[in-house]
């Protein structure tokens, strides 16, 4: 908060001279939360957590907190040291900004070395005075790529379509592996932490299939090249390879979900989902087509009967038209393939419940009660506003959320890192993803 504090001394009638004495107070400090790097994505931390990052041009951001009292614009200077040899390596200004937002330096960014570790603060300038330098933020630099993973399949071969086998990770080389991904073309589709090292993978096509596997550093360097297992999958029906979707082969978007059953159900916030199913590519097999039906299970009442277009296997399936459903009930539904002769048997059945009412917004509480000064630590306290299916509250400060407590959690620890005036916002998500209006409360944050 600016303030001016002036003072007069009234001399003698001969000399009378007014001595403004004006004073302003900096911007307060960047606060550990409103720093960070993009491209990649880091936060504030120093220390033996401290991120290890693959690039060597990171942007360096802060935050412009707004101030009802400061200016309405402001920029921030960003500065950079090696940590092992105390030599500064860059400093930056970013452009003047609309404070209640990010900024960093425009079009010049720290070049870097890799294997070297760098500690970074930034200060905020409102056109009159600089801030103090935040605390110190460290990361290190590493480029280096990790050795490809080792990789077992248990059972050993031979492996039918729909098989579900056990992928079994572990390092060659690198010491510093944190993760491992793996998928059936050149993309790794799941990432999985590097303890437990194993996976459950379902063969998904006929004939020669390539299994590709990468490991992943503490810095995120996937290895290049990855591991590559080559295995031959039998068909489960001689002379067709087709066979009834697999519970894995089925799935909604718009909105996503995956095919489950019961208390695992999905719910889902739109009443016109996009039923999917993958049928699994078969060396020279036909063309095929694939049925789906959908019925509300309560009544067995059927919405949907409906045929997919035909084309090649390999492909995901979606019915000509989509069901169209209602708030709050729940429907199942199957699927099943057609060479143009026969049917494969029906799949299991999948459920899914639409619910597209928002929950409300949480009752949130701080205690202690006012008055705080920086460096407390307060406790949030969430409730669910009268909504009795919440999965989640976010929280965070000027309309952002920068964090997120389950619901069954609902008291946050939170340390009040800067002064001044403060909106600390809240909200509830549902588990259809449905997220509520906002709670917000007003905090006076004083220095010790």
């Amino acid at each position: 908060m600016r303030f001016r504090l002036l003072s007069a001394a009234l001399l003698t009638a001969a000399t009378c001279v007014a001595a403004p004495l004006s004073a302003y107070a900096a911007p307060p400090r960047p606060a550990p939360e409103h720093l960070q790097t993009v491209g990649p994505n880091t936060a504030c931390v120093r220390g033996d957590a401290h991120p290890y990052i693959a690039d060597t041009a990171p942007r360096l951001q802060t935050f412009l907190p707004e101030d009802p009292n400061g200016p309405a614009r402001a920029s921030a200077q960003f500065r950079v040291v090696d940590v092992a040899t105390g030599k500064r390596v860059f400093t930056g200004q970013s452009d003047l900004k609309l404070v209640g937002s990010w900024v960093e330096t425009p079009g010049r960014q720290p070049q870097l070395e890799n294997g070297k570790t760098y500690a970074w603060q930034a200060r905020i300038f409102d056109g009159t005075e600089y801030s103090p330098w935040s605390r110190k933020c460290e990361l290190t630099v590493d480029t280096d790529r990790p050795d490809a993973p080792g990789v077992t399949i248990t059972p050993e071969g031979p492996y039918q379509v729909g098989q579900t086998v056990t992928l079994a990770f572990s390092p060659t080389s690198s010491t510093d592996v944190t993760a491992y991904g793996y998928g059936d073309r050149d993309t790794a589709d799941v990432r999985i932490p590097s303890t437990p090292a194993t996976a459950q993978y379902t063969f998904r096509d006929v004939g020669p299939t390539t299994i590709t596997v990468w490991s992943y550093d503490r810095a995120g360097n996937p290895s290049s090249p990855p591991a590559k297992l080559n295995v031959d999958v039998a068909p489960t029906t001689p002379g067709t390879g087709l066979s009834a979707p697999t519970a894995d082969q089925m799935a909604t978007i718009d909105p996503t979900s995956s095919c489950a059953t019961g208390d695992a159900r999905p719910y889902l916030p739109g009443t016109n989902p996009r039923l999917r199913v993958l049928v699994p590519r078969v060396q020279d097999g036909p063309s095929v087509s694939v049925q789906f039906q959908m019925s509300e299970l309560g009544t067995g009442e059927q919405v949907l009967d409906g045929q997919s277009p035909t084309k090649g296997t390999g492909s995901w399936f979606e019915p000509e038209t989509t069901p169209a459903l209602e708030n709050g009930k729940t429907y199942e539904w199957h699927a099943r393939v057609f060479d143009g002769t026969n049917y494969t048997a029906w799949s299991d059945s999948c459920e899914l419940t639409v619910d597209t009412e928002r929950p409300n917004a949480p009752g949130l509480t701080i205690s202690p009660e006012a008055p705080y000064r920086v460096g407390q630590e307060v406790t949030l306290h969430f409730t669910n506003g009268g909504s009795t299916d919440l999965t989640s509250y976010s929280y965070g400060f000027f309309g952002a959320p920068t964090g997120t407590t389950p619901a069954g959690t609902p008291d946050v620890k939170l340390t009040l890192a800067e002064a001044g005036w403060l909106r600390l916002s809240a909200w509830s998500r549902d588990r259809a993803g449905l997220i509520s209006d906002e709670t917000a409360t007003e905090l006076t944050v004083t220095q010790q």
